[in-house]
Formats: structure tokens, sequence, C-alpha cells
């Protein structure tokens, strides 16, 4: 009798096991922020020196790779199954480094800190999130405080931009492209107010 038991528990649980097996799997993906526009070009000549991008920090509750949704005054929601490739702060910081290397507003521009650069870039991205309180108007929100430095102490521009882009839909690959629209118009502004040589 004990082995009749042991055989029906053990079926039990197996049947158990395919049935979760053929669940449809939620699809996954992870998404990379859309490199800059092609016709990003140097507005003015070059300015003497280096232009180092630095240190990138994302502020909570941003600092995490799944895309983070808003869906009410006091709500955020992490989506861990739609995610950027890589962190946010690294993700923005290449775009960053790969606008200044078009835009050329200094005569050089390399990825790193304190590293023989006579600037240096930081950014501090306070929101990134997709702004989904109203279903029908999804919007890409992105709020970034921007520091420029010389010789990594002389604070020669503090600036804060937000930009709230409205969206086709709500999905990833939406959302991926309303940030890019929003850095890249940051950087349009910001790059008009360097100050000159």
């Amino acid at each position: 009798m004990t082995t009749r038991w042991i055989i029906l528990l053990l079926l039990a649980m197996l049947g158990g096991c395919s049935f979760n097996m053929t669940q449809p799997a939620r699809e996954t993906g992870r998404f990379v922020i859309p490199e800059p526009p092609a016709n990003t070009a140097a507005s003015t000549t070059p300015r003497p020196g280096v232009l180092g991008i630095g240190r990138c920090i994302v502020t909570p509750p941003f600092d995490v790779r799944g895309l983070v949704y808003r869906t009410d005054e006091l709500r955020y929601q992490a989506d861990y199954y739609n995610e950027f490739f890589a962190a946010p702060d690294e993700s923005i910081r290449s775009r960053i480094a790969g606008y200044f290397a078009h835009a050329k507003p200094y005569e050089s521009v390399i990825l790193a800190e304190n590293l023989n650069a006579s600037y240096e870039l930081r950014a501090t991205i306070k929101e990134i999130y997709g702004d989904i309180r109203d279903q029908a108007r999804p919007a890409a929100v992105l709020t970034i405080h921007w520091y420029l430095l010389r010789n990594s102490s002389e604070v020669l521009l503090d600036r804060e931009y937000s930009e709230h882009v409205l969206l086709p839909d709500g999905s990833p690959e939406a959302l991926m492209r309303g940030f890019g629209s929003g850095l890249y118009r940051m950087l349009n502004l910001l790059v008009r107010e360097f100050p000159p040589p």
C-alpha cells in the first residue's frame, strides 16, 4: 500500500512539472538607447583642450537595470523582464561621449575621469522612467543635472534639464527611443552653453 502511494505521489509531482514546463515564458528583452543622430556636428570651431566624459550617476529609485514605469502619483514599478543592456549610468555615459565625439566642442573627447583632461563633464540622472499614468499618452521622462569642470575643481557650468517625450506606445522600444530623443535635445542645449575658450 505504501509503495502505491509513493508511486501516485511521484506521478502527481511529474504531472505538475510537465504542466509548468508548458506555460509560455514571458518575453524578455535587453535594450540600448539609440546612437546620436548622424547630423550631430560642430557648430563652432573646437575649443583647445581635452574634454573628459566623467562620472554619470543615477539616483534611486532609478538606479536599476530594469526599465522603470510610473503608474500613479506615488507608485513606480520596475520591469525586470525588460532592461538596459548595460547599466543605465554606463548606457547614458557612452551616448554622451558619442554625441560629443561628433559635436567636437573641444579638440579631443575621451571617455575617462581625470585622465589628462583639461575639462570634465559630469552628469547626475535624477529621473529616467516611462510615465504611463495616462495610458493614452505614455511618455519618456528624463531629468539630468550637468556639471562642466575645469582642472577637476573649477565649476564652469551647472545646469539641470528635464525632458518629457511623448511616445507612440508604452513598449520598451518606444521608451528607449524616447530616452534618446530627450538626451540629445539636452545635449544640443548644453553644448551651446559651453563657455568660450
